[in-house]
């Protein structure tokens, strides 16, 4: 990503943020400042304090600080510009000419001279052979006001994370950098917000301001265009606006916090999974598949794995999730499994903005890791699946021309999209498409008969197999009947596919779990699992398994410098789990390389997982077969 970096050049910020604070790198100036000598009798009313003024009123013994302060009480800024200048030039003590260039450039930001302000400081740490990252707190902060009076808000981001880094995000200046965070971040335009939110997600500190604000636009709150005081015009000090237009600062919240992120777990220290599901009410069945996965998961690594499950039920209900999440972070839970529906699980993720302790849900819902930082999900996503098809499809099958026959729904025309942009990509292409309306069979014959039309290696169907019955019935009288069937993970039905018989036979879907897979990781599992429970293993089972044992491998991975839960997780190296390769990604999603199947006679076989061919079938073969039955 391009580095924002007019003016004066300066270190990168170490390890946060995608835009380096640059030019003078001003220190910090906001809130109350009482003069050091007693103020003017005819001028009674108090002077106004911009944000940025947060230093003592002691003057260290300086003649020209005294002065210059009360040149500021006659409301003579240029005076007092030209007396701190003195001040910085002239005393032999270090203490005085730090003083001296924090309110001098204070004051030019009071003038509306912000780029003479940058100068200042920045001649200032070159004469010391500083760079920006060495600048303290209060010239941190006043750089940052004079980006934003520059309408630089990258630059103003940059600076105020390092003021709340360089404090530890303790003390005034850290609340003022967070609460004027906060605030640029509210006033983004919609047009602009998410670019903004690319390029700081990866900062601690702006990255969980931005995940908050998304959080609450997201629920339909909207930019905010609150009026602001002008705090770059010098009428302001200069007694020249009537009492009723002066205005008064804002005070900064001695509550004011960042949004959380729990510091990952030591070596040593006891890791909590809370478990977050509907274990009543109408999912209750599901949930309790999910709670066999991870308690299984649990059991098998064992009491050297120093690990205790804590659960809690959501009953479905979003105000419910809420309280439970709480709970669980209440009671020490290091990371959430959970939840499981759409409606709890973003209910879930407001909550943990604010307490910080992440979740893993398993929600089919694509998307919802954007609601904010430390929310992941291991579930499949449309892209997976194509790539997963279209790789089998391509490199193993030399499938290269595809029609695409998809129903005319939101998830029919995303498989669609994804597969035609990914096709190209890979080689192949998209020689037909037609969408049909589900259950109408004039537009699904409309639909066939298009597609029908054009020569094609293969077909791509993304459709349920109860709700593509009819396409597939037609097409198996068109002249594609002999294109290989391609199919979304929502194939995955053995009972399904035993009352289709020949009408779908050869061909290929993904699974997110296959429990008769040749790979001694699964077959091992569900060999454990049945003698443990006494029934075969599930999606949801297996994929909690999964989770469970991703997030406590994470969490104890030995050598990360990685100081949150969140930061932690994402750092996860690649999972080998049973229900495929997992990766977490920078976004939260945990991606999945899943199975490849292929109907062959009635058989289902695992021709390829996790990206590796585990099976062959002779096509010449299948298709001779296939001919021969239906001369018969």
């Amino acid at each position: 990503m391009r580095f924002v970096c007019v003016g004066i050049a300066v270190a990168i910020l170490a390890g946060c943020t995608t835009v380096a604070p640059r030019g003078a790198a001003p220190r910090g100036v906001p809130v109350e400042s009482r003069p050091s000598t007693p103020p003017v009798a005819s001028r009674p009313r108090p002077i106004p304090v911009p944000p940025w003024q947060l230093w003592t009123p002691e003057t260290l013994g300086s003649a020209e600080i005294a002065q210059a302060e009360q040149y500021l009480q006659q409301g003579n800024l240029e005076a007092a510009v030209d007396t701190y200048r003195q001040a910085l030039v002239r005393s032999p003590v270090p203490q005085v000419r730090d003083e001296a260039l924090v309110r001098l450039s204070g004051t030019l930001l009071k003038l509306g001279r912000s780029q003479e302000a940058l100068t200042e400081i920045s001649s200032s740490l070159k004469t010391k052979q500083q760079a920006a990252t060495d600048a303290d707190p209060r010239l941190g902060l006043i750089a940052s006001y004079a980006y934003i009076h520059q309408k630089d808000w990258d630059q103003a981001l940059a600076w105020l994370s390092l003021v709340y880094k360089k404090t530890g995000g303790q003390g005034v200046y850290a609340r003022r950098a967070l609460a004027q965070a906060k605030e640029l971040a509210e006033r983004l335009p919609p047009n602009t917000f998410e670019a903004f939110v690319q390029r700081w997600s990866v900062d601690p500190f702006t990255g969980r301001i931005f995940s908050a604000e998304r959080l609450r636009r997201a629920q339909g709150g909207l930019a905010s265009t609150t009026p602001t005081p002008d705090w770059f015009n010098a009428a302001m000090y200069r007694y020249e606006l009537p009492p009723s237009e002066v205005p008064l600062l804002s005070k900064i919240e001695e509550t004011e916090v960042l949004p959380a992120s729990k510091p990952a777990p030591s070596a040593n220290e006891r890791i909590v999974l809370g478990v977050l599901l509907p274990l009543t009410g109408r999912f209750a069945e599901h949930a309790e598949k999910v709670r066999r996965g991870i308690e299984f998961a649990v059991a098998e690594m064992g009491a050297e794995a120093n690990l205790e499950l804590r659960v809690g039920d959501t009953q479905g209900e979003p105000d419910v999730a809420q309280q439970e999440y709480q709970r669980l972070v209440t009671e020490g839970a290091t990371v959430i499994l959970g939840p499981l529906l759409v409606k709890t699980t973003e209910a879930v993720a407001q909550k943990a903005q604010q307490l910080g302790v992440p979740i893993i849900t398993f929600t089919k819902r694509e998307g919802v890791t954007e609601l904010g930082q430390g929310i992941f999900r291991l579930g499949a996503t449309a892209q997976s699946q194509v790539d997963e098809l279209l790789q089998y499809g391509v490199g193993e099958m030399s499938l290269t021309r595809y029609a695409v026959l998809y129903p005319d729904s939101e998830f029919g025309h995303e498989f669609a999209a994804l597969f035609r942009s990914t096709a190209s990509r890979q080689g192949a292409r998209v020689t037909v498409e037609s969408s049909y309306l589900p259950g109408d069979e004039t537009s699904i014959r409309e639909a066939v008969d298009k597609v029908a039309g054009e020569a094609a290696d293969a077909v791509f169907l993304p459709d349920t197999l109860e709700s593509a019955y009819p396409v597939l019935a037609m097409l198996d009288e068109s002249p594609l009947k002999d294109a290989v069937l391609l199919g979304p993970a929502q194939w995955n039905d053995p009972i399904a596919i035993r009352g289709y018989g020949q009408l779908i036979d050869g061909a290929v879907y993904v699974a997110l779990f296959f429990p008769r897979s040749a790979k001694p990781t699964v077959s091992s599992f569900v060999q454990r699992y049945v003698e443990r429970y006494r029934v075969e293993p599930e999606l949801l089972s297996a994929q909690a398994y999964d989770a469970a044992w991703l997030a406590v491998r994470a969490l104890r991975a030995p050598g990360r410098a990685s100081e949150t839960l969140t930061e932690r997780l994402k750092e996860a190296e690649t999972f080998y789990g049973v229900t495929g390769k997992l990766d977490v990604e920078p976004s939260g999603e945990i991606e999945r390389r899943m199975s490849v199947l292929r109907l062959h006679n009635g058989e289902v076989t695992e021709v390829m997982s996790g990206g590796v061919v585990s099976g062959f079938l002779a096509d010449e073969q299948q298709r001779a077969q296939k001919q021969a039955s239906a001369e018969g």
